[in-house]
């Protein structure tokens, strides 16, 4: 699975390099290139869970390391700590660095795994990716439906003119890690309109087509003291399609603020496991 991976990651990684240098450039990040578990090929239950995008100045790499304090903590961890501490430029004059596609690859199952679930790290997103990677086993992965994003600590989300540009190449590679992987169950955690109907088009028609239906009554209880009035699949939607579950749900930052709606999510992940 993971040369597999890396073989289409090098091929979209060229497309992009071709088709849209205008994302290649200091401002935004490296790819979020994600990394396969060492427990995912035998695991019963796995799970990808894609958020929106990733945030913050460093970019996958693209800045000279992390801050020298947060950075030390992980030195006995050779081969990790240079990762996060050299720079690493995917886009190479044209060309591709797949050795660095291929550090990246290993950062993110590193981060999923050992940094963003350890002690003190408590955002909305890691929050519930750490309660669902608790699971009896479950193996995990940490994606994005935009893989590039804008080096800020805030507000790193691309334009809609920039969001087409990166889904428009050749290569939809959601969908090609999905096909590689294989998960039971592909959570969202927020999605972008543009993003998913380039990468995922009969995900985006299906939930489109459903999201007026009212929620099962057993999920509905659970939110049903919302401020935002949860009812219908607008904010809570399971699709089948190809063997897998996909669930649609709204980012975990504004589900917190939803009494139930997080508890719900849970619940719906744990439901669809048991159908696999």
């Amino acid at each position: 699975m993971h040369d597999a991976l890396l073989k289409k990651y090098i091929v979209w990684t060229e497309q992009i390099a071709s088709e849209c240098k205008d994302l290649c450039g200091d401002m935004y990040s490296n790819p979020c290139y994600l990394g396969i578990p060492e427990d995912w090929e035998g695991a019963t239950n796995r799970i990808m869970i894609v958020g929106e995008e990733a945030a913050g100045e460093w970019g996958f790499g693209k800045a000279f390391g992390w801050g020298t304090g947060s950075a030390a903590r992980w030195k006995q961890n050779a081969s990790i700590y240079k990762i996060i501490i050299d720079p690493i430029e995917v886009f190479e004059d044209g060309a591709v660095n797949a050795e660095g596609i291929e550090k990246l690859m290993r950062y993110n199952a590193w981060a999923a795994k050992d940094y963003h679930l350890g002690k003190g790290r408590k955002s909305a997103f890691w929050r519930r990716f750490g309660q669902i990677a608790g699971l009896e086993n479950c193996a995990v992965v940490w994606n994005n439906i935009d893989k590039i994003c804008l080096r800020k600590t805030s507000k790193c989300a691309l334009s809609d003119g920039q969001r087409a540009l990166l889904h428009s190449v050749g290569t939809k590679i959601l969908k090609e890690e999905i096909d590689i992987l294989k998960p039971n169950v592909v959570l969202f955690c927020g999605w972008h309109e543009i993003s998913l109907k380039e990468e995922l088009p009969c995900i985006a028609t299906e939930y489109n087509r459903r999201m007026d239906e009212p929620l099962e009554p057993d999920i509905l209880k659970m939110c049903v003291d919302s401020k935002a009035h949860i009812a219908t699949k607008r904010y809570l939607c399971e699709i089948k399609r190809d063997g897998g579950i996909y669930i649609m749900s709204y980012h975990p930052t504004w589900g917190n603020f939803q009494n139930g709606y997080e508890g719900a999510v849970f619940e719906m992940v744990k439901k669809a496991l048991k159908k696999q």
